[in-house]
């Protein structure tokens, strides 16, 4: 009995020593390559209570450890709910990749990004102004006689489309010259075109130039602030003078337009600076040209042109029965205003004729009237007139003398042509009617001379 029970306490401990420890000490074994534990005290427990706990411990170290992916980015704390990114303050910049934020100092980020121009940016608490755009003819770089049309006729078009916008006003050649006859248009450099505007009151000029060669053109147009003297836009098309021609003159001036009416800066009331004299004067000019029929003369700055003529005069009418042809002279005065038909006309002539059944006979010529100017080719320009006055004269016969005074009238045209300076080169053509009761005195008679304006 004793040697069977030997054997298997024997047998017992020869199984313990081949077979793998229990769960327990393995999970134990296990936890500790992974964590060391703490010395605890020691507290006398009961056997069933540690084994409780070992087992705790034990289901705890066989939990997979948690994952954490390479491209997964931790939020930070203050982000905004939704966005995943951090609220950061101006002046910061987060760096890619890595959630924080790097301050850079005196930089303040902008939350939208976009770049602002300043003089675009409008002050709501200021007035702004409306500016004065000076529209000067282009200039016919090739002298072509048969496209001169065209410096007016694109001054014309860029005036409609600027008129269009309702942005600016617009002054436009032409006006300017008959309220100040002294200025000069052509031939301007940028700087002279935004000296001259702004003696005009004007904030803005637009000039230009064109070539034609053949059927080939070349359309150039720029526009310019008269108050800091630099260009804000500048456009050039090249087009052939056919049908397209016009497609390709629209297609610029409407450009530039647009580059006028979006690139200007911001002016405000307060800083238009004007001359108040020249103010009055184009405000004048803009009622008259707005009240048809009722237009207003202008004040001062009024520009007279003075002819002085040799005559020719041939009687054309009854009397031409006892006079011949007469030799004599004729001066004239004129001066120009803001209308262009109303330019006030003085004249006086005198002329002795041939005798026929007189021996002697000498008119002479007094009166006032109205002039009217226009440009025609070959740098020509027509000044019709319509004189009403009086005529006298005196006449010797083999049975004595006379005198007389009769009413007349005179009307024709003065051409003229620049020479030097304020000099032109002057003729005339008129018609002379004399009201004398007992014979028809009608008269043509032919001038040319000189004019000179100041």
């Amino acid at each position: 009995m004793k040697r069977i029970f030997a054997t298997a306490i024997f047998a017992t401990l020869a199984l313990c020593a081949i077979s793998p420890p229990p769960p327990l000490f393995a999970a134990r074994n296990k936890k500790s390559t992974l964590k060391t534990r703490k010395p605890k005290p020691v507290v006398v427990e009961d056997d069933d209570q540690e084994d409780e706990e070992e087992g705790e411990e034990a289901e705890e170290s066989t939990k997979p450890a948690a994952v954490v992916k390479p491209d997964e980015k931790k939020i930070p704390a203050d982000a905004k709910p939704g966005t995943g990114t951090a609220d950061t303050k101006p002046g910061t910049d987060i760096k890619p990749g890595t959630g924080t934020a790097e301050t850079k100092p005196g930089i303040e980020t902008k939350p939208t990004g976009t770049e602002v121009n300043p003089t675009l940016v409008i002050d709501p608490n200021r007035k702004q102004a409306k500016r004065r755009i000076l529209i000067l003819p282009l200039e016919n770089v090739t002298q072509s006689k048969d496209h001169e049309w065209m410096r007016e006729s694109l001054a014309d078009n860029l005036k409609t489309q600027l008129v269009k916008s309702k942005k600016f006003d617009v002054l436009d050649a032409k006006t300017a010259k008959v309220l100040f006859p002294d200025i000069k248009t052509d031939g301007l450099t940028q700087a002279d075109a935004a000296t001259l505007a702004k003696r005009l009151n004007c904030e803005v000029v637009t000039l230009g130039r064109f070539t034609v060669r053949d059927h080939d053109f070349r359309l150039e147009m720029e526009g310019a602030d008269a108050l800091t003297g630099t260009a804000i836009g500048a456009e050039k098309a090249d087009g052939k003078t056919d049908g397209t021609m016009f497609q390709t003159i629209d297609k610029v001036v409407e450009t530039l337009a647009a580059d006028l009416s979006s690139k200007l800066p911001v002016l405000y009331a307060d800083e238009l600076k004007r001359d108040e004299a020249v103010e009055k004067m184009l405000t004048q000019s803009q009622d008259a040209t707005a009240n048809s029929g009722t237009a207003k003369m202008l004040e001062p700055q009024l520009k007279y042109r003075a002819n002085l003529l040799l005559s020719l005069g041939m009687p054309v009418s009854g009397i031409g029965d006892h006079i011949g042809m007469g030799f004599g002279g004729r001066a004239s005065l004129a001066r120009t205003t803001n209308i262009q038909w109303l330019m006030p006309i003085a004249m006086a002539d005198a002329f002795a004729t041939g005798a026929k059944t007189t021996d002697s006979m000498f008119f002479y010529f007094g009166g006032a009237g109205l002039s009217y100017a226009f440009d025609l080719p070959l740098k020509l320009k027509v000044y019709p007139h319509a004189v009403f006055g009086f005529s006298g004269g005196s006449l010797t016969t083999p049975v004595g003398s006379s005198s007389f005074m009769l009413p007349a009238f005179d009307v024709g045209g003065t051409f003229e042509r620049a020479l030097v300076g304020n000099w032109r080169l002057a003729a005339s053509l008129s018609y002379r009617h004399i009201f004398d009761p007992f014979v028809t005195g009608s008269f043509v008679q032919a001038h040319i001379g000189v004019g000179y304006g100041f």
